[in-house]
């Protein structure tokens, strides 16, 4: 190397030093803007799930009551109401009544069920 170089390195131009020290600091607030981003999507999904998650819950414990208090009835009561006791889920639920009169398909297996139609019918004429 020649002596213009040492010098180069040797001696530092102190507009570098200012521009150095900008560019750092620009970095820093850069870099802290994108933590906080990162941060507050972060505590925002998990919120979300939260949220999501308490709203399931009482969602399903208020089924679960009315459930109950339709189980306890009697199955003369239920006749009443114009409820099989096996339609109580479905009651709850909000199920309409068209879809749960023509369901012929096994909530099991979900193949049709030989005679369901039939015996919807003959329950309607009783």
């Amino acid at each position: 190397m020649s002596a213009r170089d040492y010098s180069v390195i040797l001696i530092p131009d102190p507009k570098d030093a200012e521009l150095d020290r900008r560019f750092y600091e620009e970095r820093r607030r850069l870099r802290s803007q994108a933590f906080r981003a990162v941060f507050r999507a972060a505590v925002g999904a998990l919120g979300r799930v939260l949220v999501r998650g308490i709203r399931a819950f009482k969602r399903r414990r208020d089924l679960r009551a009315a459930y109950d208090e339709l189980a306890g009835l009697d199955d003369r009561m239920l006749r009443d109401i114009g409820i099989a006791r096996g339609e109580i889920w479905n009651v709850v639920r909000g199920e309409p009544r068209a879809a749960r009169e023509t369901e012929t398909v096994s909530p099991r297996c979900g193949r049709p069920v030989p005679g369901a139609r039939r015996r919807l019918d003959r329950r309607e004429a009783a």
